[in-house]
């Protein structure tokens, strides 16, 4: 059964470090403010953030941004999600090691 980190957020979520890899299937970002947003999505991975999405993907008022690249989370990694306003997000991760 797939994992999900979710939730709406003014400016930065930081998902939980698992002691197991999985891979981010997909993700969506949409953009609740009433004007533009600047969203910026990360996976720490010790003391780097590597960036896998768009660096300073500016999104309009309601407009989504979704990625179906699936991306590898080792061990100990997370998601940080950092934006300039309010939004939703919504990642679905599978356990590669079930």
């Amino acid at each position: 059964m797939p994992k999900v980190f979710k939730g709406s957020n003014a400016t930065l979520a930081i998902s939980s470090a698992d002691n197991l890899p999985f891979l981010i299937e997909g993700f969506s970002i949409v953009n609740k403010m009433a004007g533009a947003n600047v969203v910026n999505v990360y996976l720490i991975s010790g003391i780097y953030n590597i960036c896998i999405a768009p660096l300073n993907n500016s999104l309009a008022s309601g407009v989504m941004y979704e990625s179906v690249r699936p991306v590898l989370m080792l061990a100990l990694e997370q998601i940080k999600v950092q934006s300039g306003g309010n939004i939703d997000y919504l990642f679905t991760l599978s356990n590669i090691n079930p």
